[in-house]
């Protein structure tokens, strides 16, 4: 049997095309295979040429997912599956895709979720008309994405990272959400290692204080990252203590675009992605390789 699942908020030119109601065709069908599974995501034809501008800011519901061939008791398995997914690709292009619905093909059994979520396009690592690079995050990365989904509350971490740029927060509201990213994946990663909490710092297994700047550097140089985080950590103390910055604009931007790209790439090196994705801080118009 199919199961088929409803996702809003992604849309992508697909891979390989589809016969359109009107005649002709589309190119709107990516094929997937994912944790064993077999699996099509259709965007709605409506939006392939649809001018995307106009749909931010709305719950669009653009997507389509069929997983093909599964058993009935393997239901809760593939939703969770899906899921991963979903945030996966609201990880890939900035956008808050939300899974809010299935159904069994042929049967009626179904479920239905109450979610809440925007459509986003800008700046993404990932291109939406060359959705080829998202097919291979999705397979290539899903097996250990998945491991540390939950240890690494990856969740949170694609939602702090979208949050400022689908909500369009003034500058130092965007550095702060960013900021307190970095905290969440400090903590998780402390966690993750057992270095003991508390006195409000974490501590080295030789009884060693870990301060903000020490701890990030641990964690990006365990991806293999070499990071500055001196202007991050600086801007950072300003933001939290006063609120504001004495940089200018421009200035503040920076250093969150550079953040951004940091913190893009980290999340894909901890998930073993192999290949490139599209920096913000040059506007998607240059690419970074991660071999």
């Amino acid at each position: 049997m199919n199961l088929v699942c409803y996702l809003s908020n992604f849309l992508a030119l697909g891979i390989e095309t589809t016969d359109a109601k009107a005649g002709g065709w589309v190119r709107n069908k990516i094929c997937l295979s994912v944790a064993g599974l077999a699996i099509e995501i259709h965007q709605e034809p409506d939006f392939i040429n649809a001018k995307k501008s106009d749909l931010k800011g709305q719950f669009i519901e653009s997507t389509k997912l069929v997983v093909k061939g599964i058993k009935e008791q393997d239901v809760e398995h593939v939703v969770d599956v899906v899921q991963k997914i979903s945030v996966l690709l609201s990880f890939a292009i900035c956008s808050e895709v939300r899974f809010y619905s299935w159904n069994i093909e042929g049967t009626n059994k179904s479920h239905v979720w109450n979610v809440r979520g925007a459509y986003h396009y800008f700046r993404p690592p990932f291109c939406c008309a060359n959705s080829s690079h998202i097919k291979q995050l999705v397979e290539y990365s899903f097996d250990t994405y998945s491991e540390i989904y939950e240890k690494r509350a990856l969740n949170v971490v694609v939602d702090l990272l979208n949050t400022p740029e689908v909500k369009n927060l003034q500058i130092e509201l965007k550095l702060a959400t960013l900021f307190v990213l970095l905290e969440n994946l400090k903590s998780s990663y402390a966690k993750s290692k057992s270095y003991k909490y508390k006195s409000g710092y974490y501590w080295t297994s030789s009884n060693e204080k870990y301060y903000f700047k020490t701890l990030l550097q641990e964690m990006f140089e365990s991806v293999s990252m070499e990071v500055s985080l001196t202007e991050i950590k600086n801007l950072r103390n300003e933001i939290v203590h006063s609120g504001l910055s004495h940089l200018s604009h421009d200035e503040q931007f920076s250093i969150y675009a550079t953040c951004r790209d940091i913190v893009t790439e980290y999340f894909l090196r901890l998930i073993k992605y192999k290949g490139s994705f599209d920096t913000y801080e040059s506007r998607c118009m240059r690419s970074k390789e991660i071999a």
